[in-house]
């Protein structure tokens, strides 16, 4: 090889673009690529495991499993499908997101054979049926779920089993393999989880008089992970979770455990608790200083558990599913919308939002006092019913106009 190719080869390989590239290579290709040079795992790997190209995504659905079948709601034009999985067995409590618009369901138990599982799927809506991917190392069922980069799954604990209860992993989609974290110092068999500032995932549990949480920099871990592979340190014994006990000075409320939370800003989550059927007030956690507020006074009852995500538009409000009853019929399943902040919605204005358009439709649950008067305002914390309209249901379809998609 000339000179000048040596010093093209050189260039290409300490550039963005060869972080792209290892963005799409499977974990056996990246690690025959170790002799390149020390460059490689100093630089390009911690670049390989970033979001190098970033598409804004925003979430438009919700979704809910039931026996074989897959509710989803579309908040873009209001629709709801009701859809058979081909091969989806009888699974109880097992645990899905969806990551970039891609529906995934990991762990469970199967009655069947009576055993916890280990297995991650994809659903491919285009056949409608389950994708076997890599197994996830350790055994779970009603685990703590989240996402990261719209490219990692992170799972967490499990309810039943004991010997992953303390355990974490982080599922990396591109290239279909599983990352143990570090043992958790905290064990909750279904944790909160959220990542805040793009990089710290929290892990939220305690009772009510104690609030613990714990936390790891998941930014410094790769590169720790990816330094091990090289064989230069030993990132066990570097880098581990970190604790943090609140005392709760708020009163009584529910546990935190299996509740979800959501991202408000830099510095503030809010939580929607599993208040099993209680009457409680959503609070706010405050990173900088480590203490919990109350979000507002108003109580609502909002019963999360095991709901880990939520659909967000606008600065305003939020869409979320609640916890569903077992016995409920799939017809039954409902989204809200919940407010995180005053709203003055004008009734005169054309072209008004999804959520606008539904205030105005269900604006008698509001104020009816109001119905004469060019704009009413929604409270801070008010929550209503966001209507759906039927497109696909069992095996009937249903002609609907999608034009508005």
């Amino acid at each position: 090889m000339t000179s000048c190719y040596r010093n093209i080869s050189k260039d290409f390989c300490q550039s963005s673009c060869f972080s792209i590239v290892l963005s799409y290579l499977g974990q056996i290709q990246s690690m025959k690529l170790q002799q390149l040079s020390s460059f490689f795992y100093q630089v390009q790997i911690p670049k390989g495991s970033r979001h190098t190209i970033n598409v804004k995504y925003t979430k438009s659905r919700l979704h809910f499993f039931k026996n074989d079948y897959l509710l989803i709601f579309n908040m873009r034009n209001q629709t709801k499908e009701k859809r058979k999985i081909k091969n989806l067995s009888a699974l109880w409590d097992f645990q899905s997101i969806e990551v970039y618009g891609q529906i995934y369901i990991t762990g469970g138990f199967n009655p069947n054979i009576k055993n916890y599982l280990r297995s991650l799927y994809r659903i491919d809506e285009s056949k409608w049926e389950m994708i076997p991917l890599e197994d996830m190392t350790f055994e779970r069922d009603a685990h703590g779920i989240t996402s990261w980069k719209d490219r990692y799954i992170i799972v967490s604990g499990s309810w039943h089993v004991d010997n992953s209860a303390a355990t974490s992993e982080m599922y990396d989609i591109p290239n279909n393999y599983w990352i143990t974290l570090p043992e958790n110092n905290l064990i909750f068999p279904t944790p909160s989880m959220i990542v805040i500032k793009d990089r710290y995932l929290y892990k939220f549990g305690g009772t009510e008089s104690v609030i613990e949480f714990e936390m790891i920099d998941l930014e410094q871990y790769l590169k720790y992970y990816y330094q091990s592979m090289k064989g230069s340190i030993n990132f066990e014994d570097s880098f581990g979770w970190q604790i943090i006990k609140i005392k709760n000075e708020m009163g009584k409320f529910a546990l935190i455990t299996g509740s979800y939370l959501h991202y408000l800003n830099e510095d503030q989550l809010m939580v929607l608790g599993y208040y099993s059927n209680l009457n409680e007030q959503p609070f706010i956690f405050d990173v900088r200083q480590n203490e919990f507020k109350r979000f507002h006074v108003a109580q609502v009852m909002i019963d999360m558990y095991g709901s880990n995500d939520a659909v967000q538009f606008d600065e305003n409000s939020i869409l979320i599913r609640p916890f569903v009853n077992s016995d409920e019929p799939l017809e039954n399943v409902k989204i809200y919308q919940y407010f995180l902040k005053e709203v003055i919605v004008e009734k005169e204005e054309q072209g008004l939002s999804m959520q606008e358009q539904q205030d105005q439709l269900q604006e008698e649950d509001l104020d009816s006092s109001m119905s004469n008067e060019e704009s009413y305002r929604i409270e801070k914390g008010h929550i209503m019913e966001v209507l759906f309209t039927k497109t696909i249901w069992d095996d009937e379809e249903l002609l609907i106009d999608l034009s508005l998609n």
